[in-house]
């Protein structure tokens, strides 16, 4: 018992940090409350999974001890057997009848120690669930708050990219209505002129490049909890890198 008491004590000695680290400008801050919130459940996560592990592993020590208690009861099974026959001394029964004890004790003890490291383990994830549901309503709040937040951010983004569209075919056009009306002026001349500056700025821009159309299919796997293109990650670098 003094193990289970020593490993428990080891188990819950961990200390969920208190302080996280300082936020950059791409890693908007959280409130509190969604900060303890996550600490919470990877607490309950740890918690958890340490005492799966330490269960599984005492569950496999006793399948063990088990298995050759089994092997030594089969001896003492047959010997006993004899012994009804005649065929053998009730000291002999008594000697396989004992060397059987130790393992039953460990049985005994490793069988206890499962029990109550079971009840360890639901008492604290019990307690971690209650934590986390007194909170509950004040993490509601503040993530349905961050939620709304970041929907309005994304509506004005929304909006920038949307002008941002008409700007980049408001400057394409800009060439083309030049070459439309050099042409124009210079046919009234009789000269031919063939235009050169719309072809000109496609080639020294980015047109037909990387697209800064936003397909569904990546706002899709964006929402499904997949990661941001890497191909738009590596232009982008590239560009500040310019």
């Amino acid at each position: 018992m003094k193990l289970v008491k020593k490993w428990f004590n080891k188990l819950f000695s961990i200390n969920v940090p208190e302080e996280v680290s300082e936020p950059t400008k791409e890693t908007p801050v959280k409130p509190s409350i969604l900060l303890h919130m996550e600490q919470l459940k990877d607490e309950l996560k740890t918690v958890s999974t340490a005492y799966d592990n330490q269960l599984q592993a005492k569950e496999k020590q006793l399948k063990k001890l088990q298995f050759q208690h089994e092997k030594l009861y089969s001896q003492y099974a047959d010997k006993f057997k004899q012994y009804r026959m005649k065929n053998l001394t009730a000291s002999k029964v008594e000697e396989a009848k004992i060397k059987m004890q130790p393992l039953q004790n460990e049985i005994t003890e490793l069988t206890e120690e499962i029990h109550l490291i079971n009840g360890f383990k639901r008492d604290n994830i019990l307690k971690l669930n209650n934590n986390i549901q007194e909170l509950s309503d004040d993490y509601v709040e503040a993530i349905a708050n961050e939620i709304n937040k970041t929907n309005n951010e994304l509506l004005d983004l929304k909006l920038q990219y949307l002008e941002k569209v008409k700007l980049y075919k408001e400057l394409y056009n800009s060439s083309a209505e030049i070459d439309a009306t050099l042409t124009q002026s210079f046919n009234q001349y009789g000269i031919n002129y063939k235009p050169i500056i719309t072809s000109k700025v496609k080639e020294a821009t980015e047109a037909g490049g990387a697209s800064f159309v936003i397909e569904t299919s990546e706002v899709t796997g964006v929402l499904a909890g997949g990661s941001v293109p890497y191909y738009l990650l590596k232009k982008v670098q590239e560009i500040k890198k310019q």
